[in-house]
């Protein structure tokens, strides 16, 4: 099970994948719905706190919103590109409860202090990192956890894979902190597709997927097949010997000196989706929460255009069926691995000691680190 599955998964994405060109991917990230941008965006709901987010329009500018809590529904709003950092003055607001203004930070990730006149306050932050080489790069910050913290922005990247980087994406990256990406790649991915060298960054590859290169036959696989293949892969996954590779993620995060790492695969949705959901577990964000990050990954105008470029390949309803779910997630896969973790150990706690390897003082560190 272990070898033909997980690899073969690994090719049946790498053989949609090859059918679009980077341009094309660069075209779907641009046109990626921002109708579905509110989803991507930090909403935090803590005493004291505004609720607020920030979500980019179609022309490329910032959209504010907040509740009208505060007296007059008076705001400031300070950008930084540093989350650690209050920084300047954008804009100040005397009425209403939202505002669009350009973005202060094109060449660096900018990080938004809104305050209110009460003193309430909140910090947000695009949820989707809008790169011209990636359609999946995500920022893990901002979720709230079971003792009411929240996630540190600007910290823990997700992303499919980097080859179609642009120099300005690359640029961007470099301004922002990244200073360290783990790739969960085959040898075979990283052979077709290998990531760029970003200058004053460590890319290390630890693959998940541990066995060699067999076949997936997506032409005469039906859901019912598809969705046991793929839950059985996600509960693999946090098990020996794949789950070596989340170790690794682990160790580089505890050595991380408060600058950002990223975690790539392929698409950024199922090796990744796996790692991104241990990370938060580990700092306390709720399951639900997790879940829905996770679904994040769902981009319909992505899908089509794989649905579009393969169109000659797929002659039945249940070929596009198959390949439009491979092309996303569903919440019952990643579900998969957590009640796998659940079932085999009783707890995230007793799983990330026994598995992971991580001790009480190493899991409390993870959370000075990562927590606001």
């Amino acid at each position: 099970m272990k070898k033909s599955k997980l690899a073969s998964y690994s090719l049946t994405f790498a053989l949609a994948s090859s059918i679009l060109s980077n341009t094309a991917h660069a075209q779907v990230m641009n046109t990626n719905g921002v109708k579905s941008q509110q989803e991507q965006t930090s909403l935090l709901n803590q005493q004291n706190q505004l609720i607020a987010k920030v979500e980019r329009t179609q022309e490329g500018k910032l959209n504010f919103s907040w509740d009208g809590s505060n007296k007059k529904n008076k705001v400031s709003i300070f950008w930084s590109t540093s989350p650690d950092k209050i920084g300047k003055l954008l804009v100040k607001v005397n009425s209403g409860t939202s505002i669009t203004v350009d973005d202060p930070s094109p060449k660096a990730r900018p990080y938004f202090h809104i305050i209110g006149e009460n003193g309430s306050s909140t910090i947000v932050a695009e949820r989707k990192v809008f790169l011209q080489g990636t359609f999946n790069f995500r920022d893990l910050g901002g979720y709230e956890t079971v003792d009411g913290r929240t996630v540190q922005w600007g910290k823990l990247y997700r992303s499919d894979a980097l080859v179609g980087l642009t120099k300005n994406d690359i640029s961007y990256l470099q301004n922002s902190g990244l200073r360290t990406i783990l790739d969960y790649r085959s040898a075979d991915e990283l052979a077709k597709s290998p990531d760029p060298v970003i200058k004053g960054v460590a890319n290390i590859n630890d693959p998940v997927i541990k066995s060699g290169s067999t076949t997936l036959d997506i032409f005469n696989l039906d859901m019912v097949g598809l969705d046991k293949t793929f839950k059985q892969m996600q509960r693999e996954m946090v098990e020996d010997p794949d789950v070596e590779a989340y170790r690794t993620l682990f160790q580089l995060l505890l050595k991380s000196k408060n600058d950002a790492v990223l975690q790539h695969c392929t698409a950024g949705k199922d090796r990744t989706g796996v790692g991104s959901a241990l990370v938060l577990l580990s700092l306390g964000v709720p399951e639900n929460t997790v879940l829905d990050d996770y679904m994040l990954s769902n981009n319909p105008v992505y899908i089509q255009k794989q649905l579009d470029a393969m169109a000659p390949l797929l002659k039945t309803d249940e070929q596009r069926q198959v390949v439009t779910a491979i092309m996303g997630v569903k919440k019952e896969w990643l579900q998969a691995s957590l009640n796998q973790i659940k079932e085999h150990y009783g707890s995230y706690d007793n799983y990330f000691k026994k598995v992971i390897g991580l001790t009480a003082k190493d899991r409390e560190k993870l959370k000075e680190m990562y927590l606001n």
